[in-house]
């Protein structure tokens, strides 16, 4: 039966070298990369949690794989004290592991969103909006500034949004909202977001940082 609140689920790698931020180890370093990735994710972790009335709970592929971080572990370090709930994604593709995410969450939750662990602008009133949205539309998206989204929310499961979708190539956004379409699936786009994958989305982050107040 349905608990009438709403949940926001982060996606994640478990920290392990040389299987996280693969891109950006490119230019910068398998050390370096994950080190980005626990900050990135502990940054991401500490805006989407706390918003009020609604549950958070983080997903990772994988966990208890050692790492090695000169950065402090931050929401990893949450999970090995078992300070918050954390649950494992299913096999498959990206969109495999959000239809059973989606399809686990809302046989509790009457509102869900999911959300990445790369997006630094997406902060607590861009988490609230999306859920207002889901008051009037059947799904939401965040679109992503490289045709993905950063964000998607549900009211009801939908499988057939994620099957056969080209995950990491710049038609996702598009794909789907065609899809949404032709299944009748009414839909919100809130505003777009950059999300950190390569080098120089990693500076645009560390200039984005310099400039934030306080």
């Amino acid at each position: 039966m349905k608990n009438g609140r709403s949940l926001i689920i982060q996606f994640s790698k478990w920290p392990q070298q040389g299987r996280v931020k693969t891109r950006l180890a490119a230019a910068i370093g398998d050390d370096k990369a994950l080190d980005v990735h626990i900050e990135l994710a502990s940054f991401i972790a500490h805006r989407v949690s706390g918003l009020s009335g609604v549950d958070y709970q983080l997903w990772l592929d994988q966990v208890g794989v050692p790492y090695r971080s000169s950065v402090s572990g931050g929401i990893f370090q949450s999970v090995s004290e078992e300070l918050i709930p954390v649950y494992i994604q299913a096999e498959g593709d990206l969109g495999a592991k959000m239809s059973h995410a989606f399809m686990v969450s809302l046989s509790v939750y009457d509102r869900v969103l999911i959300v990445g662990s790369d997006c630094p602008g997406m902060d607590r009133d861009y988490l609230a909006s999306a859920l207002e949205k889901l008051s009037t539309h059947e799904l939401v998206l965040g679109p992503a500034e490289d045709g993905g989204y950063v964000l998607i929310g549900l009211r009801q499961h939908q499988p057939e949004l994620f099957l056969g979708m080209p995950w990491g190539e710049s038609s996702v956004l598009e794909q789907t909202l065609a899809r949404a379409s032709h299944l009748e699936i009414t839909c919100a786009c809130l505003s777009p977001q950059w999300d950190v994958d390569v080098y120089e989305d990693y500076l645009r982050w560390q200039s984005w940082l310099r400039a934030q107040p306080g």
